[in-house]
C-alpha cells in the first residue's frame, strides 16, 4: 500500500490503554516528531527541516512496509523506533558495502558504494536517489565490471588508503637521508596577497565592536 494524502487510510494506534483510528498523514507526523524527541541530542537542529523531511519519508515507508505484511496496528507507547530501526538497517544492508581495490605495490585503497552508485546516477550523495531495482547492487561481478569501465582519475578522489605497500619504512630512521628538494609552486604569490591574507586574519581575530552586534 502508497500513502496517499487523496485518499485517507486510516490506522489503528494504541496510546496507554486506548486504540484510536487515526489518519495515516497524521500518524507519519506523529511518529516523526517522537523519533526526532528521541534523538534531539543526536541530530544538528540547524539542519532541523531536511532531517525532519528525510525521517518522515523514512518513517513513511516504514508504515508501507507495515501494511504490505498486512499490519495495520501500531503501540506508540511501545519500542516501535527500535523496530523501525531494525527496519532501516536491513533496508540498508545492500549499500553498506566497499570497493577495495589492491594494486601492484600492495597497497589498497576502500571507495564506498554508495560514493559509486552516486558516479553512476550522474550526481553526488546530496541529490541523486538510489534505485533499489538496480542488479548491480545485488551482483558483485556486474558491479566490479561496471567499475573497471571507469578511470582511476575519476574514482581516485573517493578513494581512501587502507593499507601501505610493505614492508613499510620507517619513516623516523630514514628522514635525514630521505631525498628532499624544494620545489617552487606552480603559481607565484607576491608580498601584496600575503599582507592580503594576514590582514584578513587579524580581522577575524578582532572583537566584534558593540554597534555591530
Amino acid at each position: 500500500m502508497i500513502i496517499n494524502d487523496d485518499k485517507p487510510v486510516y490506522f489503528e494506534v494504541k496510546m496507554g490503554k486506548s486504540i484510536y483510528e487515526i489518519e495515516l498523514s497524521s500518524l507519519v507526523s506523529t511518529m516523526t516528531h517522537q523519533f526526532l524527541s528521541s534523538k534531539k541530542n543526536t541530530y544538528n537542529l540547524d539542519h532541523y527541516e531536511i532531517i525532519y523531511i528525510t525521517t518522515k519519508s523514512e518513517i513513511t515507508e516504514y508504515i508501507n512496509h507495515m501494511t504490505n505484511q498486512d499490519i495495520h496496528f501500531i503501540d506508540l507507547f511501545d519500542d516501535w523506533i527500535s523496530d523501525f530501526h531494525t527496519y532501516q538497517n536491513e533496508k540498508n544492508k545492500v549499500f553498506c558495502k566497499d570497493l577495495i581495490i589492491e594494486f601492484s605495490d600492495q597497497s589498497k585503497w576502500c571507495i564506498k558504494l554508495l560514493d559509486l552508485l552516486a558516479i553512476k546516477n550522474g550526481g553526488d550523495l546530496s541529490d541523486f536517489e538510489v534505485d533499489y531495482q538496480d542488479p548491480i547492487l545485488n551482483d558483485e561481478k556486474l558491479m566490479i565490471k561496471w567499475v573497471n569501465s571507469l578511470k582511476w582519475k575519476d574514482i581516485s578522489i573517493l578513494a581512501e588508503e587502507i593499507q601501505r605497500p610493505q614492508p613499510e619504512p620507517d619513516y623516523g630512521k630514514e628522514w635525514r637521508k630521505a631525498k628532499k628538494e624544494i620545489k617552487e609552486w606552480d603559481k607565484t604569490l607576491n608580498i601584496l596577497d600575503l599582507l592580503e591574507i594576514s590582514n584578513i586574519e587579524d580581522e577575524d581575530d578582532q572583537p566584534i565592536p558593540d554597534n555591530e552586534l
